[in-house]
């Protein structure tokens, strides 16, 4: 699966992001895959269309799903253990986690933010998604607090933030500024979810504020709408630049990342 960029006759897709960054298949742990034969179905797939890798990201979402990094890293070793001789070959895999951005998190940051679930190069990124109705008044502090200990918060899911888009999307620009990446679902180009998100995330590509591409793959019925986004997304993806989350599959620090072989479940690192 790929896409033609006719301004500059180049090809981008699956294969060239490399990795996922943002997927709900660890089985068993929240609203994503219910259990493990779903979920190799599904990064299957993912390996068909051209990825080389995924980070799994459950959520840590407390009174909801309520997670935490132990008990997630033991049944990330467990699913590797159990599903290796069933996943592509060379397809790695990275436990990371979506974290919902309340007093908890918070908590974490300034806690033991080494025990954060981060992944790609360096172990920096953090998957952070926002409540959808106002921003929080300390997301900036966050932010910088972020950037003071050496972790780059990743934004999940830029298009469902009404408030992030008002002004020209200057919340968004305000994120990037204090050392954030954005990140997009591949899925909402072809109308997955509501009107604006579609057309949020339409917007957030062509002023070139996308930084990330992820499937939030939760289960097979979604992957339809996985190629469907890629297709839809190839007249506003041209100025999209994929060496950044490339980059995430030739770091080896990262946490549960599986060796280049046996599946992609050899060792890991965490």
């Amino acid at each position: 699966m790929f896409l033609w960029w006719r301004k500059r006759r180049c090809i981008i897709g699956p294969s060239h992001i490399g990795i996922d960054v943002h997927c709900h298949l660890l089985p068993g742990v929240d609203d994503g895959a219910d259990d493990e034969e779903e979920a190799v179905a599904c990064l299957c797939e993912l390996a068909a269309m051209g990825y080389r890798g995924a980070v799994l990201t459950p959520h840590i979402y407390p009174e909801v799903f309520d997670n935490d990094e132990e008990d997630l890293t033991r049944r990330f070793h467990n699913f590797l253990s159990s599903a290796a001789s069933r996943l592509p070959p060379a397809f790695q895999l990275t436990l990371g986690a979506e974290y919902m951005f309340d007093d908890s998190l918070i908590g974490r940051l300034y806690d033991h933010h080494e025990r954060l679930l981060t992944f790609g190069p360096g172990r920096r990124w953090l998957l952070v998604e926002l409540p959808t109705i106002a921003m929080p008044s300390n997301l900036g502090q966050f932010v910088s607090e972020c950037a003071r200990r050496g972790i780059q918060p990743v934004l999940a899911h830029i298009e469902r933030y009404p408030y992030l888009h008002e002004r020209d999307m200057d919340g968004l620009r305000e994120w990037r500024a204090g050392g954030g990446l954005l990140q997009v679902n591949i899925g909402t180009f072809a109308g997955g979810g509501d009107g604006f998100r579609c057309r949020a995330a339409r917007a957030a590509a062509r002023r070139r504020l996308v930084d990330l591409i992820g499937t939030d793959l939760h289960n097979p019925g979604q992957l339809r709408l996985l190629r469907d986004g890629w297709r839809a997304a190839s007249r506003w993806l041209r100025d999209f630049t994929p060496a950044l989350q490339a980059s995430g599959l030739s770091d080896r620090g990262g946490p549960g990342l599986g060796s280049e072989g046996g599946g992609g479940a050899g060792r890991d690192r965490n």
